[in-house]
Parts: C-alpha cells; structure tokens; sequence
C-alpha cells in the first residue's frame, strides 16, 4: 500500500519544552476552602438519665425554698430575740423605778407612823381613860397632845408611768399583781385620811360645840390607822422590797 505523500501538520506550540499547554490545563480560578461537616448528633438521653437529671433539679430547688425559708426564720428569730430584750430592759427600768418610789413610801410611812402612834395614845386617854369631855377644840388638842395630824402622802409617779408607757405589761404577772395590792393600799390609806382630815379640819369640825364630836372622829381614824393600815402596809414593804431585788437581779443577768 503506498503512503500518501501528503505531509502531516501539527497544531503550532510556543513557549518552553517540557510545559503543559494552555489549551491542556483548565482556569478554575482559587480553590474554596472545604466546608467542615456537621457534628454527629447528640444521643437521644436514656429514660433514667432524664429521671436523675429531674430529681436532680428538684433537689436545687428544694434547696433553694430551703434556704430562703431559713434566712426568713432567723430574721424573725432575730426580730423576736431583739423585741423581747426591749421588753426585758423595759420591765427592768420599771422594777428599778418602783423600788426606788416604794422604798420612799416606806421610810415615809415609817416617820408618819411614829406621829400617828403618839396621837392614837393621846385619843385613846380622852375617850377610853377619862370620864371628862373636852369643852373645846383648844382643850382637846391640848389633852391629846396635838401638834398637827402630820398626813403621809405617798409617790406614784413610778406606777403612773408604768402605766403610760405600757412596761407594766413586760413585768412578770405575780410581781405586777404585788405591787397593784400595794399602790391600792397606799391609795386607800390616803384616801381616808383625806376624808376624815378634810372634814375634822372643817369650819363645822373645829367649832367648839363639835369639840366631842370631832375627837371621838379623830380618835377612830388614828386608832384604824396606826394599828392595822399603817402596820400591814410597813409588812407589805418588807415582803415586796426584796422581792423586787431578785426580781431586778434576774433581769440584769
């Protein structure tokens, strides 16, 4: 078979030997960075890991409630322990008050009693030891051995303000319900001395003509007075006096 004599042409090259062709090699520009892939999903959780994941929730919360309801508690704990020291320095400053008004009392009624004694002898003598009646007020006076009825009066400002600012309330019920008896006999005590002495002092009382009239008065008064009132309120001094000193040591503690 005869070869064509026709030559064979090739695609015409430039550039150096060994290099790729342009037309080989395809421009795909700047390559872009891969994407990572996506993480694997978390496992369904079993049944008893949500029950403790549960139980350990409520504990956190129960603990919480917990703690809230002891901050509260103890505020309230602090509130009463503060309150009831209020309350205890209030009955301790009345106790002190009334020691001190009562122990006046005392030596008062003590130096009154001394008179009152003297004057119920002087009346007893006129109306029990003798047979003759004064005349007058002036001989009556002068038989008895009268230099005035020298009247007790008695303090209270302790009890009023006891009773103002309310710490009679703090103070314990037995020690109160004492010193009530006390102030109430005190008050009596008073009381009648006012009643006989304001009459027997009277216009009507000091005229000469009344002159039996008002020593036979005078004479129970003094009689009443300076051998049962006088005498069981001194007793109820001696009884109560120390009772409140226990009472205020035990408060100052």
């Amino acid at each position: 078979m005869a070869r064509s004599s026709t030559p064979q042409r090739t695609a015409p090259w430039s550039g150096s030997e060994g290099a790729t062709p342009r037309a080989l090699t395809a421009d795909v520009g700047p390559t872009a960075p891969a994407t990572p892939p996506a993480p694997p999903a978390a496992p369904e959780p079993a049944p008893r890991d949500r029950a403790q994941r549960m139980l350990r929730g409520l504990g956190a919360l129960v603990a919480q409630f917990f703690f809230i309801g002891a901050g509260i508690f103890l505020g309230m704990q602090a509130d009463n322990w503060r309150e009831e020291r209020e309350h205890r320095e209030a009955a301790r400053a009345a106790l002190v008050n009334f020691r001190t008004e009562l122990a006046t009392n005392r030596a008062t009624l003590a130096r009154k009693h001394v008179t009152h004694a003297r004057l119920h002898a002087g009346f007893d003598s006129v109306v029990s030891g003798s047979t003759i009646r004064p005349r007058s007020v002036a001989e009556m006076m002068r038989r008895v051995g009268w230099d005035g009825a020298d009247p007790v009066a008695f303090g209270r400002a302790a009890w009023d303000l006891a009773l103002a600012n309310g710490s009679l309330t703090w103070v314990e019920p037995k020690v109160a319900f004492a010193l009530a008896s006390v102030y109430d006999e005190q008050r009596y005590l008073e009381e009648l001395q006012d009643r006989v002495l304001g009459g027997a002092m009277s216009p009507t009382g000091l005229d000469d003509t009344a002159a039996w009239g008002l020593t036979l008065s005078l004479h129970v008064f003094f009689n009443d007075a300076a051998r049962f009132i006088e005498p069981a309120l001194l007793r109820r001094y001696d009884v109560l006096l120390p009772r409140l000193d226990r009472e205020i040591a035990r408060l100052s503690r």
